[in-house]
């Protein structure tokens, strides 16, 4: 005849009272099934699957910090995002006074949630910070890419030798448009360099130097700028008026009466 085992008995330290428990997993504490919320079946079965079970404390417990740690969590990203907002702000201001771009081509500080259109103008001046474009460079005239990009190379190296800036990291030269068999210009260079600086220090020298085929890769929002700021310098020359010109103040094009000290338009 089969020996029926009686299960142990302890005290709940819930309820108080000694029966049949199941013990927590993780405080060791016993815990009667009705405290439990298990039934007798259920509680056999957790034995002998060997799942692990939580008392009610425990798991309150966990929850509670749980939550803490996905609000500190939530803090430092709302933290984050306050940063990355007041950063975009500063550069919006900055922007404006500067006249980098027309105002009513960027979001009013009503609207500094839409952030789109500045952040893309922001992306897109990074990425052009490292290019310089170069005008008038004699394009050779081979079907072979391979001879004609040895050939601009070697104009690069000529014009760079020039700048007094030996040596100097190139990443890649570009021609700029479609080439054309039957076209008489040559199309434009884009020359990226390895970092910031070497394209401030090219763009630097060639103006000391006097050459003025050496541009900036704005953006189109820049060139829009610039286009209309020599329209307006062309404006005030057949108006007569003089002593305007187009004058780059930290790398910002800006309409400078040249007798007037920093007077502006």
């Amino acid at each position: 005849m089969p020996t029926h085992t009686t299960p142990k008995k302890k005290k709940c330290p819930q309820c108080g009272k000694i029966s049949e428990f199941i013990q927590c997993s993780k405080c060791k504490a016993p815990q009667c099934y009705t405290c439990a919320d298990v039934s007798v079946t259920e509680a056999s079965a957790l034995r002998k699957k060997n799942i692990k079970f939580e008392c009610t404390t425990c798991c309150s417990n966990e929850g509670k910090k749980s939550k803490d740690t996905n609000d500190k969590t939530l803090i430092d990203v709302v933290t984050a995002i306050q940063q990355q907002v007041t950063a975009l702000q500063a550069t919006i201001e900055d922007m404006k006074n500067n006249s980098l771009v027309a105002s009513t081509n960027l979001p009013s500080n009503s609207q500094s949630n839409d952030m789109d259109v500045v952040i893309s103008e922001i992306n897109e001046r990074s990425k052009r910070e490292k290019n310089v474009i170069i005008y008038d460079v004699k394009e050779s005239e081979s079907n072979e890419p391979d001879v004609r990009k040895s050939h601009d190379e070697k104009k690069v190296k000529e014009l760079v030798t020039r700048l007094g800036l030996n040596p100097i990291s190139i990443k890649s030269i570009i021609r700029l448009g479609k080439r054309e068999n039957n076209s008489s210009g040559d199309r434009p260079m884009k020359l990226t360099l390895s970092n910031k600086g070497e394209a401030i220090a090219i763009l630097k020298n060639s103006r000391e130097k006097q050459i003025k085929s050496i541009k900036n890769d704005l953006t189109p929002l820049q060139r829009s700028k610039l286009k209309n700021l020599q329209s307006t310098l062309k404006d005030k020359q057949e108006n007569g008026e003089t002593g305007w010109s187009i004058k780059y103040l930290q790398g910002v094009p800006q309409l400078i009466k040249i007798n007037a000290g920093t007077e502006k338009k």
